[in-house]
């Protein structure tokens, strides 16, 4: 099945180019346990960035 999750992330300043894309994995509710005893493949399929846009008005 396909999961999609969005977030945004705010600073303050330019944090210029993106180099590099860390995900972290931190709780397990995703899976069940019966996936325990399987291997399970975890992909990302696309990565969208946004920069320069402001909420100020």
């Amino acid at each position: 099945f396909n999961k999609t999750f969005s977030f945004l992330i705010y600073t303050e300043v330019d944090i210029g180019d993106l180099l590099m894309l860390k995900l972290q994995w931190e709780k397990d509710s995703f899976f069940s346990w019966s996936d325990w005893w399987t291997p399970f493949t975890f992909s990302i399929q696309r990565v969208r960035v946004k920069s320069g846009e402001t909420q100020k008005i």
